[in-house]
């Protein structure tokens, strides 16, 4: 196989015209797609020499030239990954920190519901027997205004009218100028 070297010239094997490239091929024809060791390709090459013969050693010689870029990408990305899991685990205990002070504060005003719905409840039972006691206050009120419209007729009846006397001759103390007067006016001999 013949390789065009530079200035489109052929070189044969063994020829005695070599060019600089020549140094390269050392006569030996190239494989395509194969970069030769002492060959131009190989020395263009990126992949190292250690990843040729691990290639060479191991049957993958077909993966990219990438691929030796593919590891360090990955520990970048556990990395990544490693930091988004800390943070996600972060957030979620800072969650779960504040879910369980809502449940406290929850478990507080269930409480407190508690305690009031039992104190509505007795406040009904409550407002039923004062709402059954002010359902006899008529009936009640009733029978008393009957007994005091009769306390007043019969006090009346039984009145004394004293006549004759100047108007406020008591002077404020009814009960004392009346003893006074029957005991001046009557003069009773047992006195």
């Amino acid at each position: 196989m013949r390789i065009p070297l530079s200035g489109g010239r052929s070189e044969h094997k063994g020829s005695s015209s070599r060019c600089c490239c020549s140094a390269f091929t050392d006569g030996e024809e190239l494989q395509p797609g194969t970069p030769q060791e002492n060959t131009m390709e190989h020395y263009m090459n990126p992949v190292s020499a250690s990843q040729r013969h691990y290639r060479q050693t191991t049957g993958r010689g077909d993966q990219d030239p990438e691929s030796a870029t593919e590891e360090p990408l990955k520990a970048v990305l556990l990395v990544a990954i490693h930091g988004t899991r800390t943070a996600l685990k972060s957030k979620i205990e800072t969650v779960a920190l504040e879910v369980n002070l809502l449940r406290t504060d929850l478990c507080k005003v269930f409480d407190r519901v508690r305690v009031a719905e039992g104190t509505i409840g007795k406040l009904q039972a409550e407002v039923a027997g004062l709402c059954k006691q002010m359902a006899e206050v008529p009936s009640r009120s009733g029978t008393l205004q009957v007994r005091v419209e009769d306390t007043e007729v019969r006090s009346h009846s039984n009145n004394v009218r004293l006549l004759g006397f100047q108007e406020q001759a008591e002077k404020g103390a009814t009960e004392q100028f009346v003893e006074q007067w029957i005991q001046d006016t009557l003069k009773p001999s047992y006195l």
